[in-house]
């Protein structure tokens, strides 16, 4: 089961100057994004969609889960706040996909296709123990959505 641990899903693509991710690296251009997903076994956790190559979660770029649901054995949805800079005085939360397969030409790897607002990311899927969100990076996502909402934390429903 995947609750409890982090899913890192490797993007498969091209990056800000056309080339692959690993071309990236040596040309210098901007990887394409990665995303970080933890499932709580509260319910909740954290997602960032925009995560760079190496790097850690980025408040800004972070969003709180809700809640999430399996669709079925390799497959999960859940919804999420929006990130820092997609809030207003009122903004819903968005609902993401994941399924993971295992391909048969790697039988000893897993893939995953994140979906987000009908737009899909294809890449590898590693598994992490435990949250790889930083509770500094945590601490700051909450203290900046405190600032936007007078102090608190907002009550977001999802269905």
């Amino acid at each position: 089961m995947l609750v409890g641990r982090s899913l890192h899903v490797r993007t498969a693509g091209q990056g800000s100057c056309g080339a692959s991710a690993v071309a990236c690296l040596l040309c210098g251009c901007q990887p394409p994004p990665e995303t970080l997903i933890y499932l709580s076994p509260a319910g909740g956790g954290w997602v960032d969609n925009e995560l760079i190559a190496g790097g850690p979660p980025r408040p800004a770029d972070m969003s709180m889960i809700l809640g999430w649901r399996a669709l079925a054995p390799s497959s999960v949805c859940f919804w999420a706040s929006p990130t820092i800079g997609s809030m207003q005085s009122f903004a819903p939360p968005f609902e993401e996909c994941m399924h993971v397969t295992r391909p048969a030409a790697f039988p000893d790897s897993l893939s995953a296709v994140v979906t987000l607002d009908g737009t899909s990311r294809t890449g590898w899927l590693q598994i992490l123990p435990g949250s790889a969100f930083p509770p500094s990076s945590i601490d700051t996502y909450l203290e900046q959505v405190r600032v936007l909402y007078g102090g608190r934390i907002p009550q977001w429903t999802h269905p």
